[in-house]
């Protein structure tokens, strides 16, 4: 979820580092991803295994299960916090 602010917030299931909190752990209740807190987080989607942000500059940032390259970030490993994917064009919604 985002909000008003621009902040970001993560729960449920957090295997593979999903939920962006810099763990595997699950969450059940609302959690700040204080790895985002010097972005301004406009959009949020979440699969499974992974979620991605966009920020109010246009970045897109991903998480989680970076399995078939999912994650965009050029490597199949997974990242327990949001990290920018390079080379995109400034993005407006996930």
């Amino acid at each position: 979820a985002v909000d008003e602010q621009g902040r970001a917030w993560a729960w449920g299931y957090g295997a593979h580092g999903a939920l962006g909190l810099g763990d595997r752990s699950d969450r059940l209740s609302p959690t700040l991803v204080d790895a985002l807190s010097a972005h301004s987080i406009v959009a949020a989607s979440a699969g499974f295994t992974h979620t991605a942000f966009v920020t109010s500059t246009g970045a897109l940032l991903t998480c989680g299960l970076g399995l078939r390259g999912r994650l965009g970030l050029g490597s199949e490993v997974s990242e327990m916090r949001p990290r920018v994917v390079e080379g995109l064009p400034a993005i407006a919604a996930v």
